[in-house]
């Protein structure tokens, strides 16, 4: 959604949302890869985060991940983009994080970005997690 059509109504719509869903738990568990596009770190288990995001995007069907329509985003945790050729490949994302992991991880609260110029975003709103 273009930043100027968020209205107030929307991010009540979202903190109401949020502060009913409790904090997500998991573990970053492996360094992997959408082929050709980013490294990331997989969560596990990955459920309640894809509830979390199903919930969501209920809220506003008319904007699909990505733009896509029936797209199911695995939820991830990017770690770079092949798109520029200064970001690390996999191999070398691999080679760094993974002898971190495994990571627990705690979620209490999400945050709305948005996008003020090409690839460059900024906080907008936080929304803690109430249940």
């Amino acid at each position: 959604m273009p930043a100027a059509e968020v209205t107030e109504a929307d991010l009540e719509r979202v903190r109401a949302y949020f502060a009913e869903r409790p904090p997500l738990e998991f573990t970053l568990a492996r360094v992997t890869e959408f082929p050709g596009m980013v490294a990331y770190a997989e969560p596990v288990p990955d459920e309640e985060l894809r509830t979390t995001m199903h919930g969501l995007w209920a809220l506003y069907p008319e904007l699909p991940p990505y733009g896509r329509p029936g797209s199911d985003p695995a939820p991830h945790a990017t770690l770079t983009r092949y798109a520029n050729p200064e970001n690390a490949t996999f191999e070398q994302a691999k080679k760094r994080v993974e002898p971190l992991l495994p990571v627990h991880c705690v979620v209490g609260q999400a945050i709305l970005q948005e996008e003020y110029e090409l690839d460059r975003m900024r906080v907008r709103e936080t929304f803690r997690f109430g249940g």
